[in-house]
């Protein structure tokens, strides 16, 4: 029973916070729209310790960007949806400095700039 409460209490406290959200306001505003924008951010660090070309570190990342129309709302076309993406691969990947495996550690590693689809 008490942790109903809480768990209700704590529901109850995330959206105020959403609400007071700017954010928040202006995706769900969007979105009724039928507008919804997407980011997405991926970082990492790898080191090699010991072996490979020589010692050292390295940071990637990897931002995604996307944003989806919804045709429905703004010209009444049902089921029509219009999307676009963006990936842009940024750092130096531990592979060509450091390791010189054949196989890329990381999953995220790319030649630098970006990737539109």
């Amino acid at each position: 029973m008490i942790d109903s409460q809480l768990l209700l209490l704590a529901r109850a406290d995330d959206e105020v916070t959403n609400r007071n959200d700017p954010f928040t306001k202006v995706h769900s505003t969007t979105e009724q729209k039928g507008l919804t924008f997407n980011a997405e951010y991926t970082g990492e660090v790898f080191g090699n310790l010991s072996g490979g070309l020589k010692k050292g570190a390295t940071y990637e990342g990897l931002l995604k960007l996307s944003l989806q129309l919804d045709l429905t709302k703004p010209v009444g076309w049902n089921g029509a949806i219009i999307y676009g993406s963006m990936l842009y691969p940024h750092g130096e990947g531990i592979t060509d400095r450091y390791t010189g495996d054949f196989n890329r550690l990381s999953n995220i590693d790319a030649y630098d700039g970006s990737l539109e689809s």
